[in-house]
């Protein structure tokens, strides 16, 4: 399904305020219902878009008032919440946060139920269980092992008051009604193979969840896929498992909804701009199941909860205090973006966005004897749209690891290489596709400038180290061309506004001059 298909359900919700899976309840017995909350891919506990859209306090506030609606409430996040984000990269008592303040603040928001996400293994695998041990919440992954010290491989473990609790493939939660009368909800998690580290081994994804359903489905009343994969993969596991009576997925970053079968898929947007509400209805004596999902948009429609609100400013206070000793104001308004400043990672490692732009022009900016200036999109991080106010802040967690930027002595033909290469259509999806400003394909040629590159002439690239130094996947061979090190450059439009050579001063300084062309269309 294309990611906009979504769309349609969210505005039919306007009139009808939801969308269901209908099957008939009949019998004499009461039917049953409880609630989930579902939330996908948050990377930040405050609110975005100037304060507009989002904000765990918020996603907080919904959840008290769905339980004051229903005591037989759960709250889950399907993956990714722990990396990355650029607070994550900051050190407190000597070690990187690395999602410790996002544990925190759903422990607070009452988070029920997770399983992981691709990105929860981007950091160490010793943070990672710092992370589990630190939760409150309870996770659950059907394909995801460890790889262990003796070289053995197990699930994952937490370590918690001198107990030690397995991850299992599943868990199931019991709800209790009056008269005695109760709901067993199975919940399956499972996660794309998408981070292939050398600490993790995943098994198949359709087979765990298929084998872990039918281990289950006599002891449980309704059963759900908490997961996190691609929805054309989720789409399949609807027709390898179709017994399953929910799929509460994520990775997308934007809500999406579809029917297979029975079985119905809904993600909600990434950051908790958004947040999936199912209703499910259970008939005892018939034991058919009925699924009513509505879209909640999050946004300064909704208040915040005080005390979770505070947790999150004592890790926003930290973060700023810590960013002020870099040099950097956090809450300084550079700019305002009436159109989203496209930084999705679909988007950025496959083509041009304003944001890309934004960056590249900058570059340039701060190095104008540069001819071409080129980026690996897996320098942004921010897997997301940002519009409103634009401050430093946004910029930081735009680029959370910074970096120096150096300049390349190529000939026209090395220079066409690396063009060639990171531009290719095997690169798309990867941090290592580039993005280039002073120069574009025309006609299958490239022109820099206006002028087609000649392979004898040498021209001058500005680019992150990270990437002179050939640190990204299959552009290794840049490393050995002539280079003029962060150290050696001096007076640059960087320094002249800071004392120091990182790509998010050159964004900046180049937003506060008021930059050159508009860069708000995004191709």
């Amino acid at each position: 399904m294309k990611p906009h298909s979504f769309f349609v359900f969210a505005c039919l919700l306007v009139s009808l305020n939801y969308i269901s899976c209908q099957r008939k309840l009949s019998g004499k017995y009461k039917p049953l219902t409880f609630t989930i909350l579902q939330i996908n891919d948050v990377y930040e506990i405050e609110p975005l878009s100037g304060g507009e859209e989002g904000g765990m306090a918020r996603v907080a506030k919904v959840r008290k008032d769905l339980v004051k609606d229903n005591k037989n409430t759960i709250a889950v996040l399907a993956g990714d919440f722990v990396s990355p984000s650029f607070m994550g990269t900051l050190k407190y008592n000597g070690q990187r946060l690395a999602g410790k303040q996002m544990v925190d603040v759903m422990n607070a928001t009452g988070i029920d139920y997770v399983t992981f996400g691709n990105h929860e293994f981007d950091i160490e695998k010793r943070q990672l269980q710092e992370r589990i041990n630190e939760s409150e919440f309870t996770w659950v992954s059907s394909n995801v092992e460890e790889k262990r010290v003796d070289g053995s491989t197990g699930p994952f473990m937490k370590y918690k008051n001198g107990t030690s609790e397995v991850i299992r493939p599943y868990v199931i939660h019991q709800f209790i009604y009056e008269k005695g009368q109760s709901i067993r909800l199975g919940i399956i998690g499972v996660t794309l193979p998408f981070n292939k580290t050398d600490s993790i081994v995943y098994d198949d994804i359709y087979s765990s969840v298929k084998d872990t359903y039918e281990r289950i489905k006599d002891s449980c009343d309704v059963i759900v896929g908490l997961t996190h994969l691609e929805m054309e993969m989720d789409k399949k596991l609807a027709k390898v498992v179709p017994g399953l009576d929910l799929i509460i997925g994520g990775h997308e970053h934007m809500h999406m909804y579809q029917e297979v079968g029975k079985v119905l898929i809904c993600k909600a947007d990434a950051n908790a701009k958004s947040a999936c509400i199912h209703k499910v209805t259970y008939a005892p004596d018939t034991r058919e199941v009925n699924v009513i999902s509505e879209l909640k948009i999050i946004n300064s429609s909704v208040p915040f909860d005080s005390e979770v609100n505070k947790t999150v400013q004592k890790w926003v206070a930290f973060r700023d205090s810590v960013v002020y000793s870099l040099g950097f104001v956090a809450k300084e308004k550079l700019m305002r973006a009436d159109l989203p400043l496209e930084a999705r990672e679909p988007f950025i490692r496959s083509q041009s966005t304003n944001f890309t732009r934004l960056v590249t022009n900058s570059l340039l900016y701060s190095f104008p004897e540069a001819d071409i200036a080129i980026l690996n999109s897996g320098s942004i991080r921010i897997d997301d749209q940002m519009k409103g106010e634009i401050t430093q802040a946004d910029i930081l967690r735009s680029l959370p690891f910074g970096g120096s930027l150096s300049l390349v002595k190529l000939t026209g033909e090395e220079l066409l290489k690396i063009l060639n290469i990171g531009t290719a259509v095997y690169q798309k999806g990867s941090g290592g596709f580039l993005q280039i400003e002073g120069a574009e394909r025309k006609n299958n040629v490239w022109v820099l400038n206006g002028k087609q590159i000649i392979l004898s002439n040498t021209y001058t690239a500005v680019m992150p180290t990270f990437l002179s130094k050939g640190k990204e996947k299959n552009l290794e061979f840049i490393n050995k061309f002539t280079q003029t090190t962060p150290d050696a450059l001096a007076n640059t439009s960087i320094d002249k506004a800071y004392s120091k050579n990182d790509v998010r001063n050159s964004v900046i300084t180049y937003i506060k001059s008021g930059m050159k062309s508009p860069l708000w269309v995004n191709e």
